[in-house]
């Protein structure tokens, strides 16, 4: 097996200088560059018959900055209002009586002749019945007097007929609310319509960057930065590449980045430097990490007790993501993985799942372990252990699949009877051929185990073990970076279950042939007392 080579500090996070510095000019429309078909559907739907347009995005913002910068970008752009908030009112309008006069005031359908109109979708899942009416009007294109608000209240006096203002309408919505809204009317999806989607994201290459800037400069300008550094272009857009946990994608919210323009506009001014953003990502972590606050000083007054030095047998230190209700954000956590062997048949118990705290991924994940551990010890001869794997103070329900290399490398010290080593923590997911598989938040997880080192004030470096198909994920912050690089953290990239063996307990083949003669000393001691008790049946049968 190769010897592993640690990450250097350059791969831990992206840089985007170089792409950069390569923008000459701005695109007249950074969404035709980042959202193509998108676009076109959009500038399409304004010549086609179909009165609605759905746009499925997360972000009413950014959907709302498409829009608009694509219509934009026509010779003679329609008119074009968008509402995030309404009701029967807004829409049709309104119908009173005064003096025995009939006064009706135009709604935003009306108001939009010949024009675009896009509005969010909660409004009409929370009131079905205005979304009936809104049906009947994109169905017959016929706007009814009679839908308008207190038009059901006016007996005497007959109302119009009603009006066809020929008004587009557009829906956005996330994909999850588009399928509510066809569970609430399962005709939904047969109306005449043009779809277009645009994700909260972009891939970051030559041919994107500069419509990426460009977005980033629009949002800015809603805030009031009027200049932005290309050093702070380069921070940002790796703030940006955490958010999404990918180094080759940044995040493009709306929304997101005007509650970054507007804070380094309200602290620093109208220039946007690195230290600016760098105060903001601050800001925002020290408010919102009280939970996390509650979890370190349980591990630094031992409540939980965490083991970074030494060796212990059976025991591993395993990372895992916590997720709290009501709270934005998630972090990382350092726990224990336990295993403890007895005498039996090969099976391995999992106290999570039979206690029913566990969900179906972790279940999955822990039958797998069973199996792959079977394939490597089962096929020759009868495993006569047993063992039980407990996750230590787990307390809540568990799910996942990430810490099934560190219930392998548990299993195998137990069996093996070997220690390993407490300054050593890992995650990863594995498949039936012992293959380290991806998991989900491994710069929350790298960032735990570096935060409990420092609680614990430790004089020499921690290890961590993620998974080779991890290394595009990476994203961590500057002082991850840096105690790389003063090698008080040191991460290894693996790619198959035996080399966290490896590095955690000692060579493979050692332990494995360890494991191997345990097995044949006891299937030997059970042949010699099944033959002893033959012996006996015959001198009773004689």
């Amino acid at each position: 097996m190769p010897t592993l080579a640690p990450l250097l500090p350059a791969s831990l996070q992206p840089d985007f200088s170089q792409l950069i510095d390569s923008v000459t000019d701005s695109p007249g429309s950074p969404w035709k560059t980042l959202f193509p078909y998108a676009s076109q559907q959009v500038i399409d739907a304004i010549s086609l018959p179909q009165r609605l347009i759905t746009l499925s995005m997360n972000d009413w913002a950014t959907g709302v900055a498409f829009i608009e910068s694509t219509l934009s970008s026509l010779a003679q752009p329609p008119s074009s209002c968008f509402l995030n908030s309404y009701g029967q009112l807004e829409l049709f309008g309104e119908a009173t009586l005064e003096d025995q006069a009939l006064v009706l005031s135009p709604g935003a359908i009306l108001q939009q002749q010949n024009g675009i109109l896009g509005i969010s979708l909660p409004p009409l899942l929370e009131n079905p019945q205005l979304w009936y009416q809104v049906k009947g009007y994109l169905l017959s294109g016929q706007l009814r007097w009679h839908d308008a608000y207190g038009a059901k209240h006016i007996k005497k006096i007959k109302l119009p007929s009603g009006e066809k203002p020929n008004c587009k309408m557009i829906l956005l919505g996330s994909r999850s609310q588009f399928a509510e809204l066809n569970q609430l009317d399962p005709e939904f999806s047969a109306l005449s319509q043009q779809f277009a989607e645009i994700a909260d994201e972009a891939k970051v290459t030559a041919d994107s960057i500069s419509a990426i800037l460009a977005f980033v400069t629009q949002q800015a300008a809603v805030a009031d930065i009027t200049e932005i550094s290309a050093q702070a272009k380069n921070k940002l857009l790796q703030h940006l590449s955490a958010i999404r946990d990918h180094q080759h994608y940044v995040q493009l919210n709306a929304s997101y980045l005007t509650k970054l323009f507007s804070y380094c506009r309200y602290r620093f001014g109208k220039e946007l430097t690195p230290a600016a953003i760098a105060d903001f990502i601050l800001t925002q972590q020290q408010s919102m990490k009280l939970p996390q606050h509650y979890s370190d000083e349980s591990i630094a007054e031992l409540q939980i007790p965490i083991t970074l030095e030494g060796k212990a047998i059976g025991q591993v230190n395993g990372l895992s993501v916590v997720e709290l209700d009501g709270h934005p954000i998630e972090f990382g956590e350092v726990f224990r993985v336990t295993a403890a062997e007895y005498l039996g048949d090969g099976e391995v118990i999992d106290v999570e799942r039979k206690a029913e705290m566990a969900g179906n991924i972790h279940s999955k994940a822990m039958m797998i372990v069973e199996s792959y551990l079977s394939q490597v010890f089962g096929k020759e001869e009868h495993v006569p252990f047993s063992a039980n794997i407990v996750f230590e103070q787990s307390y809540s329900h568990t799910d996942g699949d990430s810490a099934a290399v560190a219930t392998y490398v548990a299993l195998i010290s137990a069996l093996s009877q070997m220690c390993v080593r407490q300054d050593v923590a890992m995650t990863g997911s594995m498949d039936q051929a012992g293959n380290v598989l991806a998991v989900g938040g491994i710069n929350e997880k790298v960032a735990a185990i570096y935060r409990t080192a420092q609680l614990k004030q430790l004089t020499h470096p921690v290890i961590v073990l993620i998974p080779q198909s991890n290394l595009v994920n990476l994203s961590c912050d500057d002082a991850l970076v840096n105690a790389v690089k003063q090698k008080q953290l040191v991460i290894y990239p693996i790619e198959h279950v035996e080399e966290a063996i490896n590095l955690a307990i000692g060579d493979v083949e050692q332990v494995y042939e360890t494991i191997r003669t345990r097995i044949k000393e006891l299937n030997g001691q059970d042949e010699a007392e099944a033959s002893w008790l033959k012996k006996l049946m015959r001198c009773w049968q004689a």
